[in-house]
């Protein structure tokens, strides 16, 4: 017969082996998502983000989520929206997800796939401005 902390012991690592499964699956997601970005996502990394003074990354878990871009020294976020973004289901679920964010000390931005699309220059223009502004605001 099993003792008490044997029981104990097995349902701990049938815990974290459910956890690391998760986390592994989001690894699995996060590359996949990296390999086979979206139009617009595809569009930003090209004209704005590659090159940028500030070292972004693309599709990385941040807090169990999967971000668009990331960059680390900006504490920024940047997700691009489309139309499945729409729905009242997903706005809610944005929503928090921002919020949990932005209580970690990220900010987060939203840009629209048709604006990436239409008027890349002009989203490239505000962003950088944008990043500037936030490089101040951690860093003086």
């Amino acid at each position: 017969m099993r003792s008490k902390w044997w029981v104990v012991f097995q349902i701990c690592i049938r815990k974290f082996e459910t956890k690391k499964m998760k986390i592994n699956k989001k690894i699995y997601k996060a590359k996949e998502f990296r390999k086979n970005g979206t139009k617009s996502e595809r569009i930003l990394w090209k004209y704005v983000l590659k090159n940028n003074k500030y070292h972004w990354k693309k599709q990385r878990i941040q807090n169990g989520y999967i971000t668009d871009f990331y960059c680390v020294k900006l504490k920024l976020i940047i997700e691009v929206d489309g139309e499945t973004h729409d729905t009242e289901e997903n706005i809610i679920y944005d929503e928090s997800r921002t919020n949990i964010m932005e209580k970690k000390g990220y900010n987060v931005i939203r840009i629209r796939n048709e604006d990436i699309q239409t008027i890349i220059y002009e989203v490239g223009n505000y962003l950088n401005l944008l990043f500037d502004e936030r490089y101040k605001e951690l860093y003086g």
